[in-house]
């Protein structure tokens, strides 16, 4: 659908076994085997993603980078280049289910609102593509 992953995703693939853990919001246990894994930090200048392989409680990392939007850019056009980008993302690894992280802003309420729509973007993405979605 969407064309330039590579022009603004930067990425490297490791093969190496990686051990991570993490609590979902509402304490769920999530049992994985044999799928992936996407996990998003959402950014409206830097969104960043980690896609990892579940298989009987061994976990491998598959990729990772960021998803970066220019400055010089209107907002349309970098919430767009979000939405193409992790399209693609989710188009060539396949992921089970997602992870996105939940929003935290102490003092600078105009960036919390641009976060919060590049976060609505991320989740229209995923919602297209009908994969379980959880916060953390």
């Amino acid at each position: 659908m969407c064309v330039n992953k590579k022009e603004t995703v930067f990425s490297s693939t490791k093969d190496e076994p990686v051990s991570f853990s993490f609590v979902l919001k509402n304490n769920a246990d999530i049992t994985c085997s044999g799928i992936r894994v996407l996990g998003i930090d959402p950014g409206f200048a830097h969104t960043g993603f980690g896609v990892i392989e579940c298989n009987l409680n061994k976990y491998r990392l598959v990729d990772y980078g960021e998803i970066k939007t220019l400055s010089c850019d209107s907002n349309s056009e970098r919430l767009f280049k979000i939405f193409c980008n992790l399209y693609d993302i989710i188009h060539e690894y396949k992921p089970g289910l997602v992870g996105i992280e939940e929003l935290f802003f102490a003092k600078n309420a105009s960036s919390a609102m641009v976060v919060s729509q590049a976060k609505g973007v991320i989740e229209c993405v995923v919602g297209a593509f009908k994969l379980p979605l959880f916060h953390y």
